[in-house]
């Protein structure tokens, strides 16, 4: 029976078919090496982006609040200075009013 199957078989295809998982498992590990490195990248990328949203979203949130502060500013000197001047702010309205609307004409 062995003769039988040594001659069915030959030994180069027996060396294949044995070796055969080997070479699966090393295509595996390389697959698993280059994943690896392609999520370590991405981590690395990902902090990176990470810190600068974080430095990014705190920046927009002081210019928020600062420019809050400002046109609050602006409103109250406003009003402060149509109590004062009333017919003064009217008039000055009244030709931006007009101003714009020329604009929009246009």
């Amino acid at each position: 029976m062995t003769t039988y199957l040594q001659s069915w078989m030959s030994k180069h295809t027996f060396i294949g078919t044995r070796d055969h998982p080997l070479y699966r498992m090393s295509v595996f590990e390389v697959t698993n090496e280059k994943l690896a490195s392609v999520n370590r990248i991405s981590e690395r990328s990902y902090f990176n982006t990470s810190v600068e949203l974080r430095q990014t979203t705190k920046t927009l949130v002081t210019m928020k609040k600062e420019l809050d502060s400002i046109f609050r500013r602006i409103r109250s000197l406003k009003s402060a200075v149509a109590s004062q001047y009333p017919e003064a702010c009217s008039q000055a309205l009244e030709q931006l009013h007009s101003e714009a609307t020329l604009q929009d004409e246009d």
